[in-house]
């Protein structure tokens, strides 16, 4: 009896050895990288920009080996958390995460992340830091054909592009010259009067027909717009909450912005 119970104490104790990551698009990172269970604070159908701390969530944190997280800003509950190991991918970009923190649209900046990534989950989970370098080859190599693909399929493409949010903006950056228009700024929630004459203006002179949505995101804010420039509403999946690999949710996003442009 006392062998049985100290079995199922060890075996509990595998059980609930996990690598807890912020929001999905860490998750398909570390399972590039990593074989071993990972799990995801906040629900990918939620918006992580309103997601507050729960008791039931600061639980899953206080059990996780260690806690991966864009950082820059990203994770504005991140100070409340304390005596947990935990691993900011961001840190390796400069400012680019505080000029927008969507930095995971950039393969490029992708392949910086999983660099450090790597090195983060090699530290606490050292028996296994072999089989993780191979992981992270083969993962940068995907991620330089990706890149590559992506911009010889979006060259082409010289229209302005809308977005109701500036989700895309790194994205756009790395694979777009064309202008690149949102209703709404990082700190500027809503539209205003000003703000929809300029867009109705530049949309009646552009002739553009898309406007971009975030899944899951409200177009409330969007439908003055919508309704005088009779636009059509594409939504892109930019947490990848229905893809199997971190490949995919990059390709998903591409293929919108694609509709958009076309």
């Amino acid at each position: 009896m006392k062998n049985f119970v100290m079995i199922l104490v060890a075996f509990s104790a595998i059980a609930l050895s996990y690598v807890l990551v912020s929001v999905n698009p860490l998750f398909l990172m570390v399972k590039e990288i990593y074989s071993g269970d990972v799990e995801v604070l906040i629900n990918p159908n939620s918006n992580p920009h309103t997601f507050q701390l729960s008791p039931s969530s600061m639980k899953k944190v206080k059990r996780a080996d260690i806690l991966i997280v864009f950082g820059g800003g990203f994770e504005e509950w991140l100070s409340k958390i304390r005596g947990v190991k935990i691993c900011k991918l961001s840190d390796v970009l400069g400012k680019a995460p505080e000029i927008n923190p969507h930095v995971w649209l950039d393969p490029i900046y992708v392949q910086a992340m999983a660099v450090n990534l790597e090195s983060c989950l090699e530290d606490t989970y050292p028996k296994e830091s072999e089989e993780m370098r191979k992981n992270l080859i083969v993962f940068l190599k995907k991620l330089s054909e990706e890149e590559r693909s992506i911009a010889t399929d979006l060259s082409k493409y010289d229209r302005p592009l809308l977005e109701l949010r500036p989700a895309l903006y790194h994205f756009v950056k790395r694979f777009l010259s064309s202008d690149y228009i949102t209703l709404t700024g990082q700190s500027q929630p809503s539209l205003s009067p000003r703000k929809l004459k300029e867009i109705l203006k530049i949309c009646k002179r552009e002739h553009i027909k898309v406007i971009l949505i975030e899944k899951n995101s409200s177009e409330k804010i969007a439908y003055p717009v919508i309704k005088a420039c009779s636009l059509k509403t594409v939504k892109v999946d930019v947490l990848g909450t229905d893809v199997e690999n971190f490949e995919e949710l990059l390709e998903r996003v591409k293929i919108s912005v694609e509709e958009a442009l076309r």
